[in-house]
């Protein structure tokens, strides 16, 4: 667990969790079976936040 979840929790704040979280190697298939290809990944506000931003091309 993330130190900054264990503080929010710590002080009674709601800590909210993604139902469903993708590994690496899941984006990348979803993106090849959408004809995509992951060119960039770049985290939004790190450690702060596990957002992610894709940069893709398109395939073929």
């Amino acid at each position: 667990n993330l130190w900054w979840k264990k503080l929010r929790k710590g002080l009674g704040m709601k800590v909210k969790v993604p139902e469903h979280r993708y590994s690496m190697r899941e984006l990348d298939r979803d993106m090849q079976e959408a004809g995509l290809r992951i060119v960039r990944k770049v985290w939004n506000m790190p450690p702060f936040s596990e957002k992610l931003v894709l940069l893709c091309e398109k395939t073929g």
